[in-house]
């Protein structure tokens, strides 16, 4: 990533996912606070450009540079965002003009991100999982361990051990700016993935398009119902699957959960009736978006 010096822009993280893009704005004040949260506006498939920029002059920066940064898991997309910023607002560090705006986009990638990763793999883990999981260790710092669980195209869920209970040794290996230890964990189809799975690879199951886990009850008296049901019953037990290997293995007496992601909004009631420990953080679900925000203030105090 470039380290170039952008103190003195506004700050705009950019999650762009499989399904959906997400923008947050974080002013001064909250980009020094221990955990940052952002004003946030999300899109769904491919952003409402003329909405964007409307929403950087409702938040007063329109008319100063930016800092875009990015993380992405979906090439295409990236491409033709960083396109469109470069034509309606341009960038670099110079201009012909200087009245003309000066915008930088920095796309994070793994060396950005101040974890020890104990998988097979470190190379192949998605950014997203690394962010959130940066995110989950300073939203729940005093954790010893936690799943953190992102709710999108994909569900993921993670064991994350926060820098506060890692052992000198293995803080040792990345340096004092460790935020924590990412374990690995699990991936599975997300709410909307299931669903369009579900009608595609069958004749006659309807798509449902907006499926709500929350209301979502067993036995389901319709075939819609029943849909709902299966795929709520699907992710909660695949949750609460991965949560009890993990207490069993650790011998934990509890093992709370950090949401984040697009679908967990509608899902989290369903896990907490489930029995389920949820933590709460401010900026909820935009978790990821707070990861992007830490990445970048490490990189900056390096």
């Amino acid at each position: 990533m470039d380290t170039m010096d952008t103190s003195g822009h506004a700050f705009i993280a950019v999650d762009i996912g499989n399904t959906r893009t997400k923008f947050g704005f974080f002013g001064p004040e909250e980009l020094a606070r221990p955990f940052p949260t952002a004003k946030a506006i999300h899109y769904e498939h491919e952003p409402d450009h003329p909405r964007l920029f409307r929403w950087l002059r409702q938040n007063a920066i329109e008319e100063k540079p930016v800092c875009w940064c990015v993380s992405s898991v979906n090439k295409t997309r990236f491409r033709a965002l960083k396109d469109r910023i470069r034509s309606h607002r341009g960038t670099g560090v110079s201009s012909r003009d200087p009245e003309s705006l000066s915008d930088t986009i920095q796309l994070l990638d793994r060396k950005d991100i101040p974890l020890i990763l104990e998988v097979d793999e470190p190379d192949a883990v998605g950014m997203d999982r690394l962010l959130v999981a940066l995110a989950a260790c300073h939203a729940a710092e005093t954790e010893p361990l936690l799943l953190a669980v992102d709710l999108g195209t994909a569900v993921t869920v993670d064991l994350i051990a926060p820098s506060k209970h890692v052992t000198g040794q293995a803080i040792g290996t990345i340096g004092k700016a460790t935020a924590g230890i990412f374990h690995g964990g699990a991936i599975f189809p997300g709410i909307d993935t299931a669903s369009r799975a579900l009608h595609s690879m069958t004749d006659r199951l309807p798509r449902i398009d907006n499926v709500d886990p929350s209301a979502a009850r067993f036995p389901g008296k319709n075939t819609v119902r029943a849909m709902e049901a299966g795929i709520a019953a699907t992710i909660i037990g695949a949750v609460s699957h991965c949560l009890s290997q993990v207490k069993n293995a650790e011998q934990l007496d509890r093992l709370p959960i950090i949401l984040a992601g697009g679908a967990a909004p509608a899902i989290r009631e369903a896990m907490r009736r489930a029995g389920l420990e949820m933590l709460d953080y401010p900026g909820f679900p935009d978790l990821l978006l707070s990861g992007i925000a830490l990445a970048k203030r490490v990189l900056r105090s390096g």
